[in-house]
């Protein structure tokens, strides 16, 4: 398996994921009592998509990786060459953009690897966070900069289908 085909990997554990939160009601499992729970439950809920996922295709699985510069989320990798990192963010986080500009960018250069997802789930307080996180992003792909996709997942609540 090739980098190309870790990161179709990666990019089908996200999208599970989001297809989870915001389609079978996994978003209820985000909050407690009503209220955000912190950023480990949506990383709790995420390693149990990817866990399965790499089992399937033989792919490591490291959770909190540090190599130096702190704890990636999630490093997704087979060999040296097919490493792939994924930061999950909760909207309402003080430190989305910084997330995203430097903690997701020294993370990829520990790890020595171009390929990072930055993945925010919605459970409010986003503000205008998702419009900057955007041009960030943009701004440094028309600079022709590697720019790390950002997946927006939207974890608010949902009414059961029995009570729309």
């Amino acid at each position: 398996m090739d980098h190309a085909a870790v990161v179709l990997v990666v990019e089908r554990i996200i999208e599970q994921f989001r297809f989870l939160i915001e389609e079978r009601r996994f978003s209820e499992e985000l909050y407690h009592h009503g209220v955000p729970r912190p950023e480990k439950a949506a990383q709790r809920l995420f390693f149990a998509v990817a866990h399965a996922y790499c089992k399937a295709n033989d792919l490591d699985l490291t959770p909190e990786a540090d190599t130096g510069n702190g704890p990636v989320d999630f490093k997704v990798s087979r060999g040296f060459s097919g490493r792939v990192l994924v930061e999950i963010k909760l909207s309402r986080n003080s430190k989305l953009i910084n997330g995203y500009t430097r903690q997701l960018e020294a993370y990829k250069q520990a790890e020595e690897t171009m390929q990072g997802f930055y993945v925010v789930v919605d459970v409010g307080h986003m503000g205008d966070k998702d419009v900057r996180l955007m041009q960030i992003r943009n701004t440094a792909a028309e600079r022709g900069e590697h720019a790390s996709p950002i997946i927006f997942v939207d974890g608010s609540r949902r009414l059961s289908a029995s009570k729309l």
